[in-house]
This record gives C-alpha cells, structure tokens and sequence, in this order.
C-alpha cells in the first residue's frame, strides 16, 4: 500500500485464489475480493484508493476436432 501500512497478498481460500491485506504490525487479515475466479497479482493505485488484480476463470472443456477425410 501507498503508505506501507498494509502488506496486499493473494491466499487461497475456498479452492479460489483471493486478494487480502494485512497490517504491517499483525493481526487478522482481511479479505478484500469475492470473486468465482482467482484473483491474484494485487495492485494499488498510486493514491491508495483502487485495486487492480488479474481475474483469471479456468474452465474445462472438451472439445471434438474432425481428423482429416
């Protein structure tokens, strides 16, 4: 964070990775994203007032490619 008071991190919880922070002295961490896809690689805006993170949603799919002939 801008004013080093506060250490940002991504953490998995609920098989999801999410953003929190954390006071430079301890304590409890607090979650600050929700998100159904991992959020991860926190940013902070030069005045402290956004969040920037990469959203990332993995999906499995199957897919059928006709072979040739």
């Amino acid at each position: 964070m801008p004013n080093a008071g506060q250490l940002l991190y991504a953490a998995v919880i609920g098989g999801r990775m999410q953003i929190f922070a954390i006071s430079r002295n301890g304590g409890a961490p607090r979650q600050l994203t929700r998100d159904d896809a991992n959020m991860m690689h926190p940013a902070i805006s030069r005045d402290g007032r956004l969040l920037g993170a990469t959203r990332v949603l993995w999906k499995k799919q199957l897919r059928r490619i006709r072979l040739g002939g």
